[in-house]
């Protein structure tokens, strides 16, 4: 999938083709439907065309039934668009899209694929796309045959797509089908779906904008938190902080922006953000040691907002924010006292904190900082500072130390992804 994989995510920030085609369909006041169609094929340099022109020729060559072609369409515009009212049959009007992408952009020569699908792989992507269509059929089927815009033959019609015409197509139909008709996906299938897109190069909102996901509670961390691979919480926002260096924005508006993101589960990342600066301002960790912190791990003097505001505040105003946050995804949201950290690993991150103290000395107070955070706060955020740290700072690290910071993280259940993040500084060692 490598080459078209490169390909879609370098063109494409969200949904893409005949699926690209049908959203814009169903927006409010939208053009007449060829002319939808030769806008969206300007796109990308006409790239668009291309890859639209390749998708309808294949539905056109397909032995899918004209009533199956036509299903496809309503489905996917909940009945918004019906070929039959612009006096044509669906696969008529599908070559008339073609048409248009052909004066856009190059015909593809004969003898090329025909289809969208990669290269490698087909008939694991095929094999994979019924699976989840099979998975999603009941839900998808009574769904759509209860709605005010009821389409009959449209699991079939789907399926016939996936198996005879195009997969990558059938995939993102199918995506498409289960937003307009707003069906329920279970989370085990939201992380299939978006496993099949991420290999394909789909943007993350062509999987995600619209899913109705059963996404766990926010607050419960045994749930949410694994599905963090990578950094979270405080650490993870002072990451984010640092990125954004150079911007036309000061810290608490990166703050506020990072807050209100959701990568995943709606609220998580603000509601283990909350639990961290919970843990900290319960502590008897000062303004000035909570503000060594923050300057370490941004890797810059960056702000703590207006004039006087120390370290404290600054993680209450943190908190604040999550809980504004928490607030627009469940009215009367409480936070309660964060629980007790898990202490267990404690002496293990003090370990490691001391033997880098000597290369952490040139930053004013983070040593000490950290050494109160791991020992009385709660070791699984010292760590993760440790390594945020590091990185903001270029310590070189010995492979030796960084085996030790793997298994280190397992222990804490940290993601891999969040450990490997250092593994370059080895390089600098």
């Amino acid at each position: 999938m490598t080459r078209r994989r490169d390909r879609y995510i370098e063109l494409y920030d969200g949904d893409f083709g005949l699926s690209g085609v049908t959203e814009c369909l169903t927006a409010p006041g939208a053009a007449p439907p060829l002319d939808v169609v030769a806008a969206r094929a300007a796109e990308a340099g006409g790239e668009y065309a291309r890859d639209l022109g390749r998708e309808v020729r294949a539905l056109c060559d397909s032995p899918l039934s004209d009533d199956r072609l036509r299903a496809l369409l309503l489905a996917a515009t909940r009945r918004t668009f019906d070929p039959v009212g612009h006096g044509s049959g669906a696969r008529d009007w599908l070559r008339r899209v073609a048409e248009v992408c052909d004066a856009r952009g190059e015909r593809p020569q004969a003898g090329t694929t025909r289809t969208g699908d990669p290269g490698t792989g087909r008939d694991e992507l095929r094999a994979a796309v019924l699976a989840e269509l099979r998975t999603a059929a009941d839900d998808l089927a009574h769904t759509v045959d209860t709605s005010d815009a009821p389409v009959s033959d449209l699991v079939p019609a789907l399926a016939q797509v996936v198996a005879e015409a195009d997969a990558d197509l059938g995939l993102r139909l199918l995506l498409r089908v289960l937003k307009v008709y707003s069906v329920p996906v279970s989370l085990g299938q939201y992380d299939r779906l978006w496993a099949l897109g991420d290999g394909l190069g789909y943007s993350w909102p062509l999987v995600v904008d619209g899913l109705n996901v059963r996404w766990p509670p926010f607050d419960d961390p045994v749930a949410t938190r694994p599905r963090f691979d990578d950094d979270f919480g405080f650490s993870a926002l002072t990451a984010v902080v640092e990125r954004a260096y150079g911007e036309e924005e000061t810290s608490w508006d990166v703050v506020r922006r990072a807050v209100a993101a959701d990568p995943d589960v709606p609220g998580a990342q603000a509601f283990l953000l909350l639990q961290d600066v919970s843990r900290l301002l319960d502590s008897a960790l000062s303004g000035e040691a909570a503000a060594a912190l923050w300057r370490a791990a941004t890797g810059r003097d960056h702000d703590l907002g207006p004039d006087g505001v120390d370290g404290r505040d600054w993680l209450r105003r943190i908190g604040d924010a999550c809980v504004e946050r928490l607030r627009t995804l469940r009215p009367g949201f409480t936070p309660a006292p964060p629980a007790e950290a898990p202490m267990g690993e404690a002496d293990a991150v003090l370990r490691e904190l001391h033997d880098l103290a000597p290369a952490l000395d040139a930053v004013p107070g983070v040593v000490p900082a950290l050494e109160e955070v791991c020992a009385r706060v709660d070791p699984d955020l010292g760590f993760r500072l440790v390594l945020r740290i590091l990185r903001a700072c270029s310590v070189p690290l010995t492979g030796e130390r960084y085996a030790r910071y793997i298994a280190l993280g397992e222990r804490l259940g940290l993601g891999a992804d969040l450990v490997g993040e250092v593994e370059r500084l080895v390089r600098l060692g």
